[in-house]
């Protein structure tokens, strides 16, 4: 028999009634027992493209930030903030470790700036989950990714 491999949507929707229920006993008188899947598998990474050295979330990129939040502000799916930054050059005196240690500060900064947005539009901070990097070799510039998928 051959096995098929399990959808995001399967499993999320499988999974929806221990996600969602504040309260096992009151699962059913919440209304929360089951999850729309296809909205959630709707929902695309969000990722933002950052200029070597800039710290901030530009205001645009905040404003789609919000935007992207709304759409999960309801559910209690985790939120996953995957940050990297190119490594500073043109430093006189940077040893390649305090290089790196600077490219993974400053991805720590955007993805905490990109996680105060997310609480602040109304996702509780024990769904969000920062991991911050240094460069990533498949790109030559920093960015950061929002996503409810876990890579």
């Amino acid at each position: 028999m051959k096995h098929l491999p399990i959808t995001t949507a399967l499993w999320i929707s499988l999974m929806s009634s221990t996600l969602l229920a504040e309260d096992s006993t009151d699962a059913t008188k919440s209304g929360h027992l089951f999850l729309n899947a296809s909205t959630l598998t709707n929902i695309q990474p969000l990722t933002i493209h950052f200029h070597k050295g800039q710290e901030f979330v530009a205001d645009n990129n905040q404003d789609v930030i919000r935007a992207w939040a709304e759409k999960l502000k309801k559910s209690h799916i985790p939120i996953n903030i995957y940050s990297y930054a190119l490594l500073p050059t043109g430093i006189r005196d940077l040893t390649a470790d305090r290089a790196k240690h600077q490219a993974v500060r400053i991805a720590f900064n955007r993805g905490m700036a990109a996680k105060n947005i997310l609480e602040q539009s109304g996702i509780q901070a024990d769904r969000i989950f920062l991991k911050a990097g240094g460069p990533d070799q498949s790109t030559d510039s920093g960015y950061m990714t929002i996503t409810i998928r876990r890579d």
